[in-house]
């Protein structure tokens, strides 16, 4: 199917999409043809506005520790209302791992018991953004100390905006609320830069009357008590 790629100065829009009877239509309505839209100016993408890195220390937590809760302040957004961020663990675990939710980053130390992973959660308020630090121990092994790096990048939608325009080199676009100065989410190889949770991130099951083994993997990073797979039989929970 082609791929176009249209500018109406006009109507003050701009579209990347596919048509396959070559019509104009999906860049004057772009979510009546959201599978055939690629990009259209006049939607609200979110755009990062400022991006911080940091670098935070986990303390060690001892053993049969029932409610271990947290929430330290990575810094200061000075934005005056509620953000929305996206962020990453970039060191100190197997890999560079995007905070999907609540995220595993330790498990106990007991090898014959139950294995209490210690999670960690990206958040914010008006005036701060967190990492929660939560969890409980087994009441014969605790959690070690686990330094661990950081990026958040704060984002904004942009709205409004009129008219098409490029400058003389040109090095940039600038259409409705889109600008290419910015720096937008985009579709991206498999792995790559910072994945997006797609499909299953969590499995519980129960393969015997006796044991609960639990499995979280996100894009290569898995963390894990027991041997689970699936397939496995008796399946309490899958996120």
């Amino acid at each position: 199917m082609p791929t176009y790629f249209d500018v109406d100065g006009a109507v003050g829009v701009a579209g990347i999409y596919t048509s396959a009877d070559g019509s104009d239509a999906p860049l004057y309505a772009p979510l009546t043809y959201l599978s055939d839209t690629k990009f259209n100016s006049a939607l609200a993408y979110p755009a990062v506005t400022s991006s911080v890195t940091g670098s935070i220390t986990l303390p060690a937590v001892a053993a049969n520790t029932t409610d271990h809760r947290v929430n330290n302040v990575l810094f200061a957004h000075g934005i005056g209302s509620i953000p929305f961020i996206e962020g990453r663990i970039t060191s100190g675990l197997s890999r560079v791992v995007r905070l999907n939710g609540s995220l595993p980053v330790q498990t106990g130390s007991v090898v014959n018991g139950p294995q209490f992973p210690r999670m960690i959660h990206l958040g914010a308020d008006a005036s701060n953004v967190y990492l929660t630090d939560f969890g409980s121990t087994e009441e014969n092994g605790g959690w070690p100390s686990l330094t661990l790096g950081w990026r958040v990048d704060l984002m904004q939608v942009y709205q409004g905006g009129s008219g098409v325009g490029f400058d003389a080199v040109p090095s940039y676009f600038v259409c409705g609320p889109f600008d290419s100065r910015r720096r937008y989410m985009r579709a991206d190889a498999p792995g790559a830069d910072q994945p997006m949770t797609q499909g299953i991130t969590f499995t519980m099951s129960r393969p015997s009357a006796e044991t609960t083994h639990w499995r979280y993997s996100v894009a290569g990073y898995v963390v894990n008590f027991g041997s689970l797979t699936y397939s496995a039989p008796f399946t309490l929970v899958t996120v």
